[in-house]
């Protein structure tokens, strides 16, 4: 072999080195030149490690009372991935005092809705720490196909894989109006009353739901039946997430 040749051997060595450590920032950055240098077969491992890293980047939907928060927690039980809401990413900014986060709590301070470009701001801030580099679960964001094409163009910045799933829990208005009916009397939530609770649904429905037809395009989408027992939901979610 030339002493080109061993170089590029050695470069291919040391790609796969990093590439089989699991880490995804860096994987996507290697990803190309790997594809260019590394033999067929390590290609063939490269591409396994895309879907792998792919695989654990999901987006949880469902309308309220739905139960996409308690199996959020279970999928971060079991794969050991961050769930990821707007609401807990927009109270550890505050908290934390970053420049996002104070801009946040002045809105809030004022009574006023927190803009746009900040929740997406610091919804990327938390995408691009450590603890979500291999993997994460969103649940509450994106809220409509707007939002999820600029999830789309962040996880390029961040040089992450793309969403690998979308699971949907599939429940009907009715049954999540008796759910949520039934929460609001043990949980002694007076003000969530019959018509307060269609209308949370129908503004869910008229936002969020043109998402399933975002995903599902990309062949991402995964429908899972959401009633049942919690297990019995969750082996569903995981039978799709394979």
């Amino acid at each position: 072999m030339s002493a080109p040749d061993d170089r590029a051997a050695d470069s291919n060595k040391c790609i796969f080195r990093v590439i089989a450590r699991f880490d995804a920032p860096v994987t996507q950055r290697l990803l190309l030149p790997a594809r260019v240098y590394l033999p067929q077969r390590r290609v063939e491992r490269v591409r396994r490690l895309e879907k792998a890293f792919q695989k654990m980047r999901i987006v949880l939907l469902g309308a309220p009372g739905s139960g996409k928060g308690t199996q959020g927690e279970k999928l971060v039980a079991h794969f050991g991935i961050p769930k990821i809401s707007t609401g807990d990413a927009l109270r550890a900014a505050v908290a934390a005092g970053t420049e996002l986060g104070k801009k946040a709590k002045a809105a809030m301070d004022a009574g006023q809705l927190v803009a746009n470009e900040i929740v997406i701001g610091i919804v990327e801030e938390r995408l691009g720490q450590p603890d979500a580099q291999k993997g994460f679960i969103l649940d509450g964001f994106p809220r409509n196909t707007a939002q999820a094409e600029v999830l789309d163009a962040m996880l390029v910045r961040l040089g992450q894989p793309a969403i690998g799933k979308a699971v949907h829990l599939a429940v009907t208005d009715e049954e999540i109006i008796k759910r949520l009916l039934d929460r609001a009397v043990k949980e002694g939530r007076a003000d969530d009353k019959e018509d307060v609770i269609r209308h949370r649904i129908k503004v869910y429905n008229d936002e969020t739901h043109p998402l399933l037809d975002y995903y599902e395009q990309q062949g991402k989408l995964m429908t899972v039946q959401g009633v049942g027992t919690l297990d019995d939901i969750f082996d569903r979610i995981l039978g799709v997430l394979k």
